[in-house]
């Protein structure tokens, strides 16, 4: 998370990632089943490989898609964050000596 969260009286969040926070994490915010970091965002909020926010949302049925039209979930659960990460794995190929 990049920018303060703040609230006026309290917030409960679900499934949130907080990676790195400290002074902009109020003491109002509830965070109910965070996911720790690492966050694994890219400058554009696209999820890294290796970012924890990979298969930890819940699912909710008018949540189709993502910020970029890919559906979700692509994995076996949908990703924190606007972003359903896309994983392309390649064979592995061995040839002989």
């Amino acid at each position: 998370m990049t920018r303060a969260v703040k609230c006026w009286l309290f917030c409960a969040l679900r499934y949130a990632l907080f990676d790195g926070n400290t002074l902009d994490y109020d003491p109002g915010v509830t965070n109910v089943n965070q996911v720790a970091g690492p966050a694994g965002l890219s400058p554009s909020y696209h999820l890294y490989a290796y970012s924890n926010a990979i298969d930890r949302a819940v699912p909710v049925a008018q949540v189709t898609d993502d910020v970029d039209g890919d559906r979700r979930p692509l994995g076996r659960a949908p990703d924190v964050g606007a972003d359903e990460a896309r994983m392309v794995l390649l064979p592995l190929v061995v040839r002989g000596q």
